[in-house]
């Protein structure tokens, strides 16, 4: 057992990228149960986040992997607001301790491990009706197939000299 437990381990490794954290069903697709991540959260080969979310033990989270874990949980979740505007260089005032503001469909409670590490609020609303794949106003920050769901830059806030 102890050969595939260390196979199943080192393709962990290999799949999950430093920083990023992955949900006990993303471990089950990889043939990893929820009884073998207990194990290896136990022996410090993964750290547990919360109730079925681990990352690698000793790195810090980076936000976008963490954002598209938790736009898989919560039904329409984005940036948006002045965080998705200071995502594209727009800032209406400098805050001494940033709190990104997250939106969604659902009501909802952004996890521990997340608020932890990335200060933010969440709030429920939907201003449309759409689809989750489909927002209105809402797609992939800069356009990157693995980037988080943000509001798309608004034409206003394109700023010209002297206006």
């Amino acid at each position: 057992m102890a050969t595939t437990t260390t196979s199943k381990l080192n393709t962990l490794y290999r799949r999950l990228p430093a920083g990023s954290p992955v949900t006990s069903s993303q471990l089950a697709e990889m043939g990893i149960s929820a009884d073998l991540a207990v194990h290896y959260a136990r022996a410090e080969w993964l750290q547990r986040l919360g109730r079925g979310v681990y990352s690698r033990p000793g790195e810090p989270l980076q936000l976008h992997p963490s954002l598209l874990v938790l736009q898989r949980q919560i039904a329409g979740l984005h940036v948006g607001g002045k965080s998705a505007m200071e995502w594209y260089g727009v800032r209406q005032y400098v805050s001494q301790q940033s709190v990104m503001y997250l939106y969604g469909w659902v009501a909802a409670r952004l996890p521990d491990w997340f608020v932890r590490n990335f200060p933010s609020e969440y709030h429920r609303k939907r201003l449309f009706k759409e689809e989750p794949e489909q927002m209105i106003g809402v797609d992939r920050f800069e356009n990157r197939d693995n980037g988080p769901l943000v509001c798309k830059r608004p034409v206003s806030t394109v700023l010209t000299p002297g206006g």
